[in-house]
């Protein structure tokens, strides 16, 4: 009996050692043959626990990757061969070391055909590449391994992507391909590379998406329609224009009902170049799109304005809120000269959390009209990047954020951001005013006297009604050892300024040079000026001359990145244009003035809202109204005449009375001379001074507690008071009225025959 079993054991290891040695004659046995048949061990190679999918070489059903022959029909075959739930179910699709050349579809084909179809039913698939000597034609940052896989375009090319990845479980879909991964490859589209449309779990890892320059719709590397989970980490993104933005999300709505929007999108290790990241909500929605990660992303030659992630709700679209957003250590590395990290219209922005975000001297986040902001940080990053701001470059609610100089700056809250109240110039001024590298803390309502609450290191507890360039208007603080002081407001910045040109006058008609006007996004037209085109957002401008005729109208300036880069939103075809001109506008101001017949550097108010006037021939005469400023001592008002934007204005003219609301400016040459621009409305010299004794000007009796025999009481202040200060009282009891009578030194209380009285006295060093 032991013999047999020793006999049995030994011709079980003789066929194992002997199947082991057919594997190994065969290493791609598990690999589907060019027929479809498995080959002799079919039912060994299915999906079962225990056994690796097939893996379907591209070569192996006639795909050469020579850069010559075109690969689409084998391509295609493989594909439908890992599909074939008959004999393979889902599986993996190599493509060895080489340059494939695929079809373009042709018009009228529709775009929802891709050149490579995934077919209806099948998900899960890998296509991954082998390692590539061959960089030709690469995107510029692709990485190996990588096998190319590229579009050519044919005499009359549509804008359907190489790959069109679906949920294949709804009803009226084309495609299959959702929870599919690409890896190591190289996909180099026509008008797209890869479209994923309403497909969850699509990852790309270590692929290098690109595309050309098509002029035709929804032209990017990678487009997101109605889709959640997807996932890009370890590679590049590249067009070959920054107006063609490198990914395109889009909220649309499909006949087989998608959710209209985008979500839980992650990129991470990614380089790019050509346009932005581009979020495009073209219908209404009431889900609300966005968390999205950008994690080490850079973007790499970008060129022109664009920002490094664009989000807009369409015209027409009803959107609420988008968000959540991180970005973490993300670079715009080249160009885009004073353009935001994020722009985000008609949508409100919640959640958005940057960490060293870094632009090249633009805001980190810009929001375009009424748009608002919600639960938002800022951390890191260069001064200019650290800052959420309107695109007229005035501060937002809604954001903490870092502070040059250490320590968080918080705008809050969110109820008040585009009513004018919390615009806010920051300045370098004198003596008690200091320089604010932080914001104000907004702790009430608009309206309230002290919606702007602050503490700065030198100017201690700050409060005001938020006014539109000032927000502070009352400063107590610690100005010595055992000393406070109390600085008050003696009027407020004149309002409601308005202005409008009438007949007369000799002001300027000046010109600016349009260099060109370069289709950006959507219908986003951004202008190139040649040295500065100074106009600021909602001013309307009238183009001339522009070889794009559906330019030469009049449009209203949207953003404004810098003075040589802004933008408009052109109501016709988007476009191209070369050249042009543009009226030049005068730029005013105005601040209430207590000194008369002269204009100082440093006024006891802040300035009005800055308004733009643009003079036509015969009407050259600015007319201005604003409403007189609250306060005492208001002996007139300075108007500043500026001709650039924001700041440069050249001269003044003084109004005198405190009752003035108007002025003419006909072009006289005025006085030579710039604005303040404080932002804080209180006097440098605090009106009120409070201490302890040693003082030279305080008592060691200026808080007390005393009764009242036969209805008085003297208190002798030592040391003296410098000037007799001013004394309160207070009855603790109903025997009597009390009343205070200093002088420097003695303080005398009178009232009830034994009346209990508190007593607070305060120096006035003036």
């Amino acid at each position: 009996m032991q013999k047999l079993f020793v006999l049995f054991s030994f011709f079980v290891l003789i066929s194992v050692l002997a199947a082991s040695i057919r594997v190994l004659r065969d290493p791609f046995r598990s690999r589907a043959t060019p027929s479809g048949n498995p080959g002799n061990d079919q039912e060994q190679g299915q999906s079962v626990p225990g056994h690796r999918p097939y893996v379907v070489d591209v070569t192996a059903y006639g795909a050469k990757g020579d850069s010559v022959t075109d690969d689409t029909s084998a391509i295609q075959k493989a594909i439908n061969a890992a599909c074939s739930s008959k004999a393979y179910g889902s599986g993996q699709i190599y493509f060895p070391a080489g340059y494939y050349l695929v079809s373009q579809k042709q018009t009228p084909t529709p775009v929802t055909v891709p050149d490579l179809s995934i077919p209806v039913g099948c998900s899960g698939l890998h296509f991954y590449g082998g390692g590539n000597d061959n960089r030709r034609s690469w995107p510029q940052f692709a990485q190996a391994p990588q096998a190319v896989i590229q579009a050519v375009p044919g005499p009359s090319p549509n804008g359907s992507p190489i790959f069109l990845l679906e949920h294949s479980g709804m009803p009226g879909v084309t495609q299959g391909g959702q929870q599919s991964r690409f890896e190591n490859l190289a996909i180099n589209g026509f008008n797209e590379a890869v479209w994923v449309l309403s497909a969850v779990n699509d990852r790309f890892k270590n692929c290098a998406l690109s595309v050309r320059t098509s002029g035709l719709a929804d032209n990017t590397a990678l487009k997101i329609t109605d889709t959640f989970w997807f996932y890009f980490t370890d590679g590049s993104l590249q067009t070959s224009s920054t107006a063609v933005p490198v990914a395109l999300f889009t909220g649309e709505n499909y006949s087989y009902g998608t959710s209209p929007s985008v979500g839980l999108v992650t990129f991470r290790d990614v380089i790019t170049t050509g346009g932005p990241f581009f979020y495009d909500q073209r219908q209404s929605t009431s889900n609300q799109p966005g968390n999205f990660v950008f994690d080490n992303v850079t973007m790499e030659e970008a060129g022109s304005a664009n920002p490094f992630l664009y989000i807009k709700c369409e015209t027409g679209s009803v959107c609420n809120l988008w968000g959540p957003l991180l970005a973490l250590n993300d670079s715009v590395s080249d160009g885009n000269q004073g353009a935001p990290f994020l722009e985000i219209s008609g949508f409100n922005l919640i959640d958005a959390h940057l960490v060293n975000a870094q632009t090249n001297d633009g805001h980190a986040i810009q929001v375009d009209g009424t748009a608002r902001v919600y639960n938002c940080s800022i951390s890191g990053g260069l001064t200019s990047n650290r800052n959420a701001v309107t695109m007229w470059g005035k501060t937002v609610s809604g954001c903490t954020q870092t502070n040059g100089d250490g320590g968080i700056d918080t705008v809050g809250p969110t109820s008040y951001e585009n009513n004018n109240d919390y615009n806010t110039f920051f300045t370098d001024v004198e003596g008690n005013e200091s320089k604010f590298s932080g914001l104000p803390l907004r702790a009430a309502k608009a309206g309230d006297n002290n919606i702007s609450v602050a503490v700065d290191p030198l100017m201690g507890l700050l409060s005001g009604p938020g006014d539109p360039t000032g927000g502070y208007d009352t400063s107590f603080a610690r100005t010595g050892a055992q000393k406070q002081s109390l600085s008050l407001a003696q009027a407020d910045a004149p309002s409601s300024l308005a202005a409008d040109t009438t007949l007369g006058g000799s002001l300027n008609l000046g010109t600016f040079h349009v260099t060109t006007i370069a289709h950006q996004l959507g219908s986003q037209e951004q202008v190139y000026c040649s040295a500065g085109c100074y106009v600021r957002p909602g001013q309307s401008v009238k183009i001339s001359g522009n070889s794009n005729a559906a330019f030469n109208t009049e449009v209203t300036v949207q953003a404004v990145q810098n003075s040589q880069f802004w933008t408009f939103v052109t109501p016709g075809t988007p476009g191209d244009g070369t050249g042009g001109t543009i009226p030049a506008s005068y730029f005013y101001l105005v601040e209430a003035n207590l000194t008369a017949a002269t204009c100082p550097a440093s006024t006891a108010t802040g300035p009005s809202q800055e308004i733009a006037v643009t003079p036509t021939r015969g009407h050259q005469t600015a007319r201005l109204t604003w409403s007189q400023s609250s306060g005492t001592d208001i002996a007139g008002y300075c108007v500043w005449r500026g001709t650039t934007y924001p700041l440069g204005e050249n001269a003044y003219f003084y109004v005198p009375g405190g009752g003035a609301t108007s002025f003419t400016d006909t072009g006289g040459a005025g006085t030579a001379g710039a604005p303040s621009l404080v932002n804080n409305t209180f006097p440098k010299n605090p009106q009120y001074v409070f201490g302890l004794e040693g003082q030279g000007f305080t008592s060691r009796n200026m808080v007390g507690h005393v009764t009242l025999k036969a209805g008085k009481s003297t208190i002798t202040f030592s040391p003296a008071w410098r000037s007799t200060p001013a004394c309160m009282t207070n009855d603790q009891t109903a025997a009597g009225t009390s009343k205070a009578i200093p002088t420097t030194t003695t303080l005398t209380i009178v009232g009830g025959a034994v009346d209990v009285v508190d007593y607070v006295c305060f120096g006035n060093p003036q």
